[in-house]
């Protein structure tokens, strides 16, 4: 099945030269094409060809863009889609000036979510997830990563996985899954850190590897969830069974993530909200992606991370 999109205004490729990447002032060229026909065969873009072009196709279906632009598809590659329960009490709190640390050392936050998770079957949190992903998909977005994180025990951190597997064999856009049982520390642990951080490394990090139910692990290093030690631990694990590796790291307090992630790594250190000017530099040196979340910061009013250092630095952004 061959079709052609003819006569788009332009056609945004985003080149990277095949490295796959673009980092420092290369982010600026999305190498625009004009006054060319897209060709799509079974799925797959098969050429870029001039309108003045005398090549003949044999073509099963022309679709006419004239006046619109072909992009890809966005990738969003840090989501929190599959939750439950609502937390808009504690945007009052915010609005009146409460941190969120603050709120999460009262049972706010993140084991507010959990709680709501675990009282929550597989139908609801699927049935609660979907109108999220159609929001996505409405916006353009055609790659989505979701993480868990809201169960923080072994049957609830599985539940939230196999609905983020099933999700993706319902919808036509891809959904990959990341683990992150290390996001906080639940309550039924919270004088036992050692013990539940024993349950991630010996029993859900194997099982879920064995059953592939997530390609990432993550983790949240922060002065009220995960230590650089406990982290790198953690890790260590993870990277023996094949996952992938993502962090949180440097949202509220600089404690030496950026080396946790670089040393193993990272495909990505996201937030970096609070990073400091040698871990820009450090990080700017790798090919660990720098995830920023604009929005994060907008919605809990504090400081953004520093997109244009990170990008004067040459770091992939």
């Amino acid at each position: 099945m061959i079709k052609v999109f003819k006569n788009p205004a332009q056609i945004v490729t985003v080149d990277t030269q095949c490295k796959n990447y673009k980092r420092g002032k290369d982010h600026a060229q999305i190498a625009v094409l004009e006054n060319h026909n897209l060709v799509v065969e079974d799925g797959k873009i098969k050429d870029f060809v001039p309108n003045k072009s005398k090549k003949r196709l044999n073509t099963d279906e022309i679709i006419d863009v004239s006046g619109k632009i072909i992009l890809p598809g966005l990738i969003d590659c840090h989501t929190h889609t599959a939750f439950a329960g609502s937390r808009a009490e504690e945007f009052k709190l915010k609005l009146q000036g409460v941190g969120y640390e603050e709120i999460a050392k009262k049972g706010g936050g993140i084991n507010y979510s959990v709680g709501s998770v675990r009282k929550s079957s597989f139908d609801e949190l699927v049935n609660s997830t979907k109108p999220k992903i159609d929001y996505f998909i409405s916006q353009g977005i055609t790659s989505l990563e979701i993480k868990s994180g809201y169960g923080l025990s072994y049957y609830d951190e599985l539940k939230l996985l196999e609905v983020i597997q099933h999700l993706n064999k319902i919808y036509p856009i891809d959904i990959i899954a990341t683990f992150l049982g290390a996001h906080t520390f639940p309550p039924e642990y919270k004088n036992d850190h050692d013990k539940y951080i024993d349950m991630i490394i010996n029993r859900m990090l194997p099982f879920i590897a064995e059953k592939k139910l997530a390609t990432f692990c993550d983790a949240f290093l922060e002065a009220t969830a995960f230590s650089p030690e406990q982290v790198d631990l953690i890790f260590t694990k993870a990277a023996e069974l094949g996952y992938k590796i993502k962090l949180h790291t440097d949202q509220f307090n600089s404690m030496g993530g950026i080396d946790v992630a670089l040393k193993h790594n990272a495909i990505s250190a996201d937030h970096l909200e609070v990073v400091s000017e040698s871990d820009v530099l450090k990080i700017s040196q790798s090919e660990t992606v720098s995830v920023l979340l604009p929005g994060v910061s907008f919605f809990l009013g504090y400081g953004y991370a520093p997109a244009r250092k990170l990008i004067d630095g040459n770091a992939i952004v």
